[in-house]
């Protein structure tokens, strides 16, 4: 949260910032119940930045069980394509065109 406000002060509201989250948010596993719980906590800070600084673009990305280190096995964890899911939230998330620099 402190860099949260120090980026704000410094960017007098204008910033952006991309979260990605899970959906284990909505029902966590048992052995990834303080995984569940941080991405909770990073959701709900990303609804206060959106409420207090409403200049900001603020998105948080609930992302599905991906194919990843954590959950390599021999068995997928997904049958879903991680650079797809991933580059569909990012085009999701930007801009249509880029905001001139200042």
């Amino acid at each position: 949260m402190e860099t949260a406000l120090w980026l704000a002060n410094r960017t007098e509201g204008k910033f952006s910032v991309f979260n990605a989250s899970t959906v284990y948010v909505e029902s966590p596993p048992l052995r990834q119940l303080e995984y569940a719980a941080a991405k909770a906590a990073s959701e709900t800070v990303c609804r206060w930045l959106k409420g207090a600084y409403p200049q900001a673009r603020v998105y948080a990305a609930r992302f599905p069980r991906l194919n990843t280190d954590q959950t390599a096995s021999f068995l997928s964890a997904s049958d879903k394509d991680n650079l797809e899911t991933v580059a569909s939230e990012l085009c999701a998330w930007l801009p249509a065109t880029p905001e001139p620099h200042a």
